[in-house]
């Protein structure tokens, strides 16, 4: 991640998703954080469209 934010630093805007970024401890590194909410039911068709299966994404939605 670092070497991608040093690579585009003479960029306007730079996006970046982090699933972890509080347990990570990353927040201090960023000016702006956008948090995006869905509702489980959306990600998980998201998730089986992409292959995955409900039970692994219960697993995965539960750690969250």
């Amino acid at each position: 991640m670092y070497k991608f934010l040093k690579k585009n630093k003479k960029k306007k805007l730079v996006f970046m998703e982090i699933p972890l970024l509080i347990e990570s401890n990353l927040m201090k590194i960023f000016d702006t954080i956008i948090f995006i909410k869905a509702k489980k039911s959306i990600r998980l068709k998201r998730f089986i469209k992409k292959g995955g299966d409900k039970r692994i994404f219960n697993i995965l939605n539960n750690k969250q």
